[in-house]
């Protein structure tokens, strides 16, 4: 159900065509989706149906219509917003998946702090808020700096880090007049956060157990647009088994023990403290940072769950793999693209992906869509990987002409 836009749709297509499954896409919006990756499905002969995918009714009726002609083997997404559905529809249809009340949960951040804060070592210091003016009170209380977002989205869309109450009101005031985004509706309260200064990690997770944790790299403030990652991060025993720790007894808690899960967390001075945990895969090309390093499929893990057909991760090798994101400007539009080929043929460079087409026009929102590209590099170790992929992302320019 559904596709994000950094290659994990394309993985997974893949994964099901060897495994000589037929796979099929249900799309809200065929329309909305980037022409390169409309492009990448039909040559992986992935048929695409159109389908309500935020309506359950809608997912039942157009898996029952598939049923009249296929043997129908699993249901499931790697896309934020179509993972409740997803889990839904699977249980409805006596499939594998992960426990729905569960992913609901993960997919209502209010929830997740709420379950979360009998634990004491687990969530920063949060509100849930109904309107501007108790978002600033709460920030008030919490004490400043602090981090405004809504409760329901993902990819960081929305969420600001506020330095005092008039930040505040601004962010709350805009979040609270979206109504909507991306045909998600939005709940009518925001989540004031704690800041939490200090380095930031995701922990990726199949079945309960944590496969490995990853190093993240964030832009400017005051958005939190994510700019690179590395696996396996570089720290220390110690903070690594303080995430583990928080990150299982999260999990446990919530009950999300089936499949994959990606948690996000952040390591300041009292510790580190969880930002979020998402039911699904992780995205942002993660899982293939975990198949260059350690030879780990955690797409194909995923999918055989979902088959009903488990297999255990083994790492085969001890790697370093790093991803770096190549941001848009506030706005523009794309008329050039220089440098492409030369770091397509680096023998360190293992993917390039542009996520835009020359004659785009884009407005920046200060989340994760805010990037044109990415650059997957691996090497013997995480640090040397990392470092490629900086040079790597200097070598491609992108012009942009400046739009009113």
């Amino acid at each position: 159900m559904e596709s994000p836009r950094t290659g994990a749709g394309e993985a997974a297509v893949k994964i099901l065509n060897n495994l000589d499954i037929k796979p099929i896409i249900l799309l809200a919006d065929s329309q909305n989706l980037p022409t390169v990756i409309q492009e990448a499905y039909k040559e992986l002969d992935a048929k695409i149906i159109t389908c309500n995918t935020s309506s359950l009714q809608e997912v039942i009726d157009c898996c029952s219509d598939l049923k009249k002609n296929f043997d129908l083997y699993a249901v499931g997404s790697v896309y934020e917003y179509s993972t409740l559905v997803a889990a839904q529809a699977a249980k409805k249809l006596g499939l594998p998946g992960p426990n729905p009340e569960s992913v609901a949960v993960c997919r209502t951040k209010s929830s997740m702090r709420k379950i979360l804060n009998e634990f004491s070592d687990v969530n920063p210091k949060n509100r849930t808020v109904p309107s501007t003016n108790e978002a600033v009170k709460a920030s008030d209380e919490i004490h400043y700096p602090v981090v405004v977002k809504p409760t329901s989205l993902t990819g960081s869309a929305f969420v600001r880090l506020c330095k005092n109450g008039g930040e505040v009101k601004e962010q709350a005031d805009l979040i609270f007049g979206l109504g909507s985004y991306m045909h998600i509706t939005l709940e009518p309260s925001i989540l004031i956060e704690e800041y939490i200064d200090g380095p930031e990690f995701s922990v990726e997770i199949m079945d309960g157990l944590i496969i490995g944790i990853t190093k993240k790299h964030l832009g400017p403030p005051p958005y939190f647009v994510e700019i690179g990652h590395d696996f396996p991060a570089d720290i220390s025993v110690d903070l690594a088994d303080q995430i583990s720790k928080i990150v299982i007894k999260a999990l446990k808690k919530i009950g999300l023990t089936w499949g994959a899960a990606h948690v996000e967390v952040r390591a300041g001075r009292d510790g580190p403290r969880i930002i979020e945990i998402n039911p699904r895969i992780a995205g942002d090309r993660i899982p293939e940072l975990i198949k260059l390093a350690y030879g780990a499929d955690m797409i194909e893990a995923n999918i055989l769950a979902l088959l009903g057909k488990k297999r255990p991760l083994v790492k085969k090798h001890n790697k370093g793999a790093a991803i770096r994101f190549i941001p848009t400007p506030n706005k523009g539009k794309l008329i050039d693209i220089q440098g492409l080929e030369e770091v397509k043929s680096l023998p360190w460079v293992h993917e390039v992906k542009i996520y835009r087409t020359l004659g785009d026009n884009y407005i920046s929102n200060g989340s994760n869509r805010d990037r044109v590209a990415h650059i997957i590099t691996s090497a013997n170790s995480v640090q040397e990987a990392a470092q490629l992929a900086e040079q790597a992302t200097k070598k491609i320019r992108f012009d942009w002409q400046e739009t009113v």
